[in-house]
């Protein structure tokens, strides 16, 4: 079942100035179609597990689902905390090396009786927990950042190497107050009428991004040497935000994170994860949103899910309008059998080819008359079930209200047709 939007007619498109790479005869070729789609049966941003007995398991803060036959159908939600004592919610759950349950529990709150200030003395705990059970019964949890570092990690992000070490990518974002933030945007016109369709880099932002680090199953932690950002001697510093890491065979680790480039940013560490070198554009063409890797169990190559937009796209607001999958099989320097897996009112495309990077790229202030239909996808995870891959994102009719929580589930040989 295919629920990509329809497309722009020719001329509009033309009008809007896409810049997309010419496509083969065979479109349908272009894009990932078929399977099994489930909609809002998953709560949003989910972090997926296989238990033992074969179910997988969606949890996401404090909301949980559970499916017995791969996914194709939930019960739930069951409203549980992991950790009552701390009544945070699970960001991150994975499955360890010795074969306990893994989680990272995230809650973020302001300095008490502040009122409106409490936004500005913003804190987050971090905190680790196991479970030997399968999630029924949870350890007593470990504070993470100790001195309420403030770092915020992406959805299903946690990875443990092979060695056993536990790597948690975390972000820091600064951006301009309300008084700018209030004033800035991007707008377009929907049936004669002035809708907002943006606000990242409409308005002054810095995200950078470091990792919390643990070598003993989560018993103790600590940080990564300095900060992740991206940088140019010329041009000056870009974002680094939401950031996902995957381990290399080589043992080294690759982080990708989204940035205001028009590609992901990539770095690398050698050390597992303690000090890292400098962001680098990666090549993958990209909008300012988060991304998602996972290596393929049954082939031990790396698949990406992201949202491949041109310059051209992003600047006439449709920057989260398609969703794509690449596989790599040579650990990340290059990347094939690309596919679009979501889009509305834009072409299916195989892998775009990166511009000069000039600055920041951002929504136009005005980008003319949209259509009403118009929707975005973005958040997206994988998770793998035996021969299947789980591909899970959030849909938004921009202008139609609600939002779609979209579950794709694919025989894993399909990514490779």
């Amino acid at each position: 079942m295919n629920r990509s939007e329809p497309m722009l007619l020719p001329t509009l498109a033309l009008l809007l100035g896409l810049c997309v790479l010419p496509a083969r005869a065979d479109d349908a070729s272009l894009e990932l179609t078929g399977g099994t789609t489930i909609v809002n049966k998953v709560g949003g941003w989910p972090s997926f597990v296989t238990l033992k007995d074969g179910s997988i398991l969606a949890a996401k803060g404090r909301t949980w689902y559970r499916s017995v036959d791969g996914g194709r159908s939930w019960t739930g939600p069951e409203e549980r905390l992991a950790c009552p004592s701390i009544h945070g919610g699970i960001r991150s759950i994975i499955r360890l090396n010795s074969g306990l349950l893994g989680v990272i529990l995230v809650r973020m709150g302001g300095l008490p009786n502040l009122c409106r200030d409490e936004k500005n003395f913003r804190q987050m705990w971090l905190w680790f927990s196991t479970s030997a059970d399968e999630g029924q019964t949870w350890s007593a949890p470990v504070q993470m950042n100790r001195y309420f570092t403030f770092g915020n990690p992406h959805v299903a992000s946690l990875i443990q190497t092979k060695s056993g070490r536990l790597v948690l990518p975390v972000r820091a974002g600064f951006a301009a107050g309300d008084a700018v933030r209030s004033k800035a945007g991007a707008y377009g016109t929907v049936d004669g009428e002035r809708r907002r369709v943006g606000g990242h880099t409409t308005y002054p932002e810095m995200d950078i991004t470091f990792c919390y680090l643990s070598d003993d199953e989560g018993k103790t932690w600590h940080k990564s040497s300095g900060y992740i950002f991206g940088w140019d001697l010329k041009l000056g510093s870009f974002p680094c935000d939401e950031p996902v890491v995957i381990e290399l065979k080589d043992s080294r680790l690759m982080l990708l994170a989204r940035s205001t480039i028009g590609q992901l940013y990539r770095v690398t560490s050698s050390d597992g994860g303690d000090n890292w070198g400098i962001a680098e554009p990666s090549g993958i063409v990209s909008a300012y949103a988060p991304c998602m890797i996972r290596r393929i169990p049954t082939t031990d190559d790396l698949l990406l899910i992201w949202n491949q937009a041109s310059r051209e796209e992003i600047e006439s607001g449709y920057e989260r309008n398609r969703l794509s999958v690449a596989i790599s099989k040579d650990e990340g320097r290059s990347w094939s059998h690309a596919k679009t897996l979501f889009r509305s009112h834009l072409p299916a495309v195989g892998l775009m080819k990166p511009g000069p990077v000039t600055g920041n790229i951002g929504i136009r202030p005005f980008v003319g008359e949209l259509p009403r239909d118009f929707a975005t996808a973005d958040y997206p995870n994988i998770h793998f079930h035996g021969d299947d891959v789980l591909l899970h994102y959030d849909r938004n009719p921009k202008f139609l209200g609600g939002a779609y929580w979209t579950l794709r589930i694919f025989p894993i040989s399909a990514l490779y047709e």
